[in-house]
């Protein structure tokens, strides 16, 4: 057991420690439900064996973390969408607490997470980009669009006032 979970934290740059003290089976199948829609996995570990494991990766500083019931939750598209769930979840359930973790192979705090839990999602962070770079091209449509009901205008008041000009010398 010691050597599969050495080997997932030793390829893992996106983790975060978890606890779940006082979290009954319903909420532990709950949970488990709304990680498995979200692609993250949750892994119960023994404190001495995580933490032998850390020695021998050398990611020592994430020990201080394992103390109490812990799980590591890895995974999620990304991992701020890891965290936007480990927040969510936390939110719900008081007793689900994110401890901190590993960020691009950095250790961080509980702090993190939360940072990380508001940054828009991918896909809205496209949809920001998209409007930031079709922002100008609509401006400039939109004055060339204002200039040629500009131009519209004042050829039909040209034309109004040559057909007025044209009923003034007929009339004479």
């Amino acid at each position: 057991m010691t050597g599969e979970l050495q080997s997932l934290l030793a390829g893992m740059d996106d983790c975060f420690v978890v606890g779940f003290t006082g979290i009954d089976a319903n909420q532990v199948t709950t949970l488990r439900g709304t990680f498995r829609r979200r692609n993250v996995t949750m892994r119960v570990v023994k404190n001495s064996m995580a933490c032998r494991a850390l020695e021998r990766v050398g990611r020592e500083a994430l020990k201080s973390y394992f103390s109490g019931p812990c799980a590591v939750a890895l995974g999620g598209d990304s991992v701020v969408d890891l965290a936007k769930t480990l927040q969510e979840v936390s939110k719900k359930n008081k007793n689900f607490i994110v401890k901190g973790g590993i960020v691009e192979g950095r250790i961080v705090g509980p702090e993190t997470v939360e940072v990380l839990s508001r940054i828009p999602s991918r896909e809205a962070l496209y949809s920001q980009i998209a409007g930031a770079v079709i922002a100008p091209v609509r401006n400039v449509a939109g004055a060339f669009n204002a200039l040629a009901q500009r131009m519209a205008g004042l050829l039909e008041a040209y034309r109004k006032k040559l057909e007025e000009g044209a009923q003034a010398k007929g009339a004479e």
